[in-house]
């Protein structure tokens, strides 16, 4: 992985405390920018309507946000607003009240999943998806949004708990450049590309524009450009090509990690 949250955040803090934490600096942001953001009716399906299940579908539809929405506001009634049991760990409780709202619906929202998600892949979809916020911009969270080591449970339930997709998609990236000068050229994605249009799910779903219109992105970024892209912006691209896809990032990366050595 690029930045593992343990150098960023200076200790072994768990992925989903980080999280969460991260989450509520944007809940923060986006309800005070916005007045029609304010409630956790509003607030609910603005950030999680984008999270995709692992069959490339919307997780979650309006009404099941809706309905996991009037169960959060039934239990922060009964136990208050300070949300107790906002985690499960009761390692870290935020103390703004839309914060814990949405918490609780996200951990109804992903038991009640079929398949069932994990509470640290929402949370990771809604990050990402919400990376260019300004609160998520900040230092203490940038790591958080990148560090895309939630997506390993979704392989280790099946595959053993030592599997780290993004060790699998690093293997892809040197492979492919060993004998270059450490970034990955255009030619080089396109075999990339292959790889993945060989998956069934995402062949269909391909469109080399996007391809294209993704990696010159990557490469022409803050006005200045270069020839290829490092292995953490080729992650970045991945996911941001699984956004274009609208497929969940898990099936972007086993399709490439698969076909690591």
């Amino acid at each position: 992985l690029p930045v593992t949250i343990e150098r960023e955040m200076g200790g072994a803090t768990s992925v989903s405390k980080v999280q969460m934490q991260a989450l509520d600096a944007l809940v923060q942001e986006v309800s005070g920018a916005s007045a029609r953001l304010d409630t956790l009716e509003s607030l609910a399906p603005a950030l999680l309507l984008k999270v995709r299940s692992l069959e490339a579908q919307q997780a979650f539809d309006a009404g099941e946000v809706a309905r996991a929405t009037q169960i959060a506001q039934v239990i922060q009634r009964t136990r208050g607003s300070a949300g107790g049991a906002a985690s499960d760990d009761e390692e870290w409780a935020p103390e703004n009240e839309l914060t814990v709202g949405l918490l609780h619906v996200i951990r109804n929202l992903a038991h009640d999943a079929e398949p069932q998600l994990e509470f640290t892949d929402v949370l990771g979809q809604v990050l990402w998806h919400n990376r260019a916020s300004k609160a998520l911009r900040d230092t203490r969270y940038r790591a958080v949004v990148e560090d895309l080591s939630w997506m390993d449970r979704g392989v280790q339930a099946w595959s053993g708990p030592d599997v780290s997709l993004g060790e699998m998609v690093s293997g892809v990236f040197y492979a492919l450049t060993d004998r270059g000068d450490g970034r990955m050229k255009h030619t080089k994605w396109l075999r990339v590309v292959r790889l993945i249009e060989c998956s069934p799910v995402l062949q269909p779903r391909t469109k080399r524009s996007d391809c294209d219109r993704l990696f010159y992105a990557q490469t022409h970024q803050r006005g200045g450009s270069s020839t290829g892209i490092t292995c953490r912006e080729f992650k970045r691209l991945l996911f941001e090509l699984s956004d274009a896809m609208q497929v969940h990032p898990l099936t972007m990366f086993l399709a490439v990690g698969s076909h690591a050595e």
